[in-house]
């Protein structure tokens, strides 16, 4: 059997925009996703720096006469320049040999990444990350 012409020209016009419209549909939930993957790797990776900062100035806070100047120090040069300028280290410092000695650092998320999903409802904005380490007094 043979097709008529007209039987096959009618399903393409009527098939006629459907890509273009799988696409209009599609490409705003992989913008969305790929910009979901680029702000989260730059804040899992900010994270990272963050909680080694804090090790370091823990490490730095176990050893004999040290004080919070050589702790802040410590962890502003851990985090560099970029994370530095925002970051706040709060400290506890043991007296003893045993005593907990406790370093956090706190960082702005808007400081590591741009607040790029605003437009779907997920702000970073007053959103913090965190590194916290205890170590024992030397």
């Amino acid at each position: 059997m043979k097709r008529s012409p007209s039987n096959s020209t009618t399903v393409r016009r009527k098939r006629r925009g459907m890509i273009s419209l799988e696409m209009a549909f599609c490409l705003p939930i992989l913008c969305v996703v790929l910009l979901a993957m680029l702000q989260f790797s730059l804040l899992f990776v900010a994270r990272g720096q963050i909680i080694d900062a804090s090790r370091v100035g823990a490490r730095t806070a176990t050893l004999p006469g040290a004080n919070q100047d050589d702790v802040q120090r410590d962890v502003l040069q851990a985090l560099g320049g970029r994370l530095g300028q925002y970051a706040q280290v709060q400290t506890e410092l043991g007296v003893q040999t045993g005593d907990l000695c406790r370093v956090t650092v706190k960082v702005p998320m808007v400081a590591v990444s741009p607040d790029l999903l605003w437009p779907v409802g997920f702000s970073i904005q007053n959103q913090y990350l965190y590194g916290d380490s205890a170590m024992s007094k030397e």
